[in-house]
């Protein structure tokens, strides 16, 4: 019986390992870094390559001599202590302060300070306050940048951030720059103030039906924080819609996001407008009316004062007259009235204009519906 087993000769790269951690608190010229090996290592591991800053000038490689998972990087060039005195402050919606001071250790020359302002994990401000720092160029890892002039780099610093957004959490970290490059971040937290809400507007209408629609509204980003809008309507004194008067109660809806509300108990065939007001504790602003809106037709209400008469001297016709319904009962634009006449179980129809008295003769009044 035949026996076959396929051998792998030539060894595959091997997949990266896994979990590479740095101590919190660092030596100054040495680091303990540990890791856990690849899940799939194509082979036997031997040793571990370990790429000191790799690709820029002073880079290096090292390699383990076994396949241990920590190893301890000596050699390194000794970097600054962080800045002391971090203080955040004069916090508003979009700006605030920060202040610090010389390290406690250099450990050198001070070329720079960076300042790096992070919403979550994301880098939206970098800073580079400088005195003389060529090798500040291969620091910046963000897209929006600015390197500012400090010729007095030792002297207690005070600098404006500006164009943040309001009622954001925002991490702020900063580092002193030597000759050997950036050293140990001293880091705060800060959010941002509240703000007055952007004017509202595009308000629109949409799923309109004859007791109900939707309406929608548009506020400029950003959001300014918690936000509130009141939603005011005003229903037409009459179905041209030349006065409007506001209803009651006004409508809420919570959430710089939440733009748009249903509205429903609105009068069919009628004319409405709205206003948006928007609003945080440090304000609001409320948008112009908006155009006339008008509720679609339905079925109209009940005629009122309905009657059937017989007059004197005329005993084959009977007289029915009614009132129009009143004006929001009308519900759309009347076209005619119709009439139901049973007689002796037999049903006819009839239908006629817009008149409010009509004869019908006396033998088929039996039931009347319109």
């Amino acid at each position: 019986m035949a026996y076959s087993e396929t051998i792998r000769i030539t060894p595959t790269r091997p997949k990266p390992p896994n979990d590479v951690s740095c101590p919190q608190q660092p030596k100054d010229i040495s680091l303990e870094i540990s890791w856990e090996p690849p899940t799939n290592p194509n082979g036997q591991i031997v040793m571990y390559q370990i790429h000191i800053n790799p690709g820029s000038p002073g880079g290096r490689i090292i390699n383990t001599t076994n396949n241990a998972t920590s190893y301890n990087v000596m050699g390194l060039s000794p970097v600054s202590s962080p800045p002391t005195y971090l203080s955040i402050y004069e916090i508003g919606s979009r700006v605030f302060k920060i202040s610090f001071e010389i390290p406690e250790n250099v450990k050198g020359q001070l070329a720079a300070y960076r300042i790096v302002i992070l919403e979550g994990s994301t880098c939206v401000q970098e800073i580079f306050l400088v005195g003389n720092c060529p090798q500040c160029m291969s620091l910046v890892d963000c897209a929006d940048r600015q390197f500012v002039l400090k010729p007095d780099i030792t002297q207690p610093v005070v600098h404006q951030v500006k164009g943040l957004k309001p009622y954001t959490h925002y991490v702020v970290k900063v580092a002193a720059v030597n000759g050997n490059g950036e050293g140990r971040f001293n880091i705060a937290t800060v959010k941002t103030d509240e703000e007055i809400p952007q004017k509202p507007g595009h308000i629109s209408s949409t799923n309109i039906m004859a007791k109900s629609l939707t309406l929608s509204w548009d506020v400029a980003a950003p959001s300014p924080g918690n936000t509130t809008y009141t939603i005011y309507v005003y229903e037409g004194t009459d179905d041209t819609g030349t006065n409007f008067n506001r209803r009651q109660p006004k409508l809420k809806a919570y959430g710089f996001h939440q733009k748009s509300v249903s509205l429903d108990e609105l009068e069919e065939y009628w004319p409405y407008k709205f206003k948006v007001d928007a609003a945080t504790i440090k304000g609001n602003t409320t948008s112009d009316l908006s155009d006339i809106v008008r509720t679609k037709q339905a079925a109209p209400g009940q005629v009122e004062n309905l009657t059937v008469k017989i007059k004197v001297g005329d005993y084959r016709t009977a007289y029915v007259s009614w009132s129009i319904p009143s004006l929001k009962e009308w519900n759309g634009v009347l076209e005619n009235y119709h009439f139901k006449i049973s007689h002796k179980g037999e049903e006819r129809k009839s239908m006629s204009g817009l008149g409010i008295e009509l004869g019908i003769p006396a033998s088929l009044v039996k039931c009347f519906t319109y």
